[in-house]
């Protein structure tokens, strides 16, 4: 478990400091940003900042946070 830019990784999933709504103008502001996730590394670049925005959950826990599936990233990346 990490955190990394506000986010909280772990080994199933990669939970975002914004809501839902927020998510976009998030991944366009940490466009390069990098972490590592079991099975490999991930990067947000243009090409991939649409699809983790669909891809996204409202966090159970937290209102104001989103989360992705670990797997899902490994998929898109």
């Amino acid at each position: 478990m990490s955190t990394l830019s506000g986010l909280f990784v772990t080994s199933f999933s990669t939970t975002f400091p914004v809501n839902r709504r927020g998510i976009l103008n998030y991944l366009k502001s940490n466009i390069g940003l990098k972490w590592d996730l079991p099975g490999g590394e991930f990067v947000i670049t243009d090409d991939n900042l649409e699809l983790i925005a669909e891809n996204v959950r409202l966090s159970k826990f937290y209102n104001n946070n989103c989360y992705i599936v670990n797997d899902v990233l490994l998929k898109i990346n």
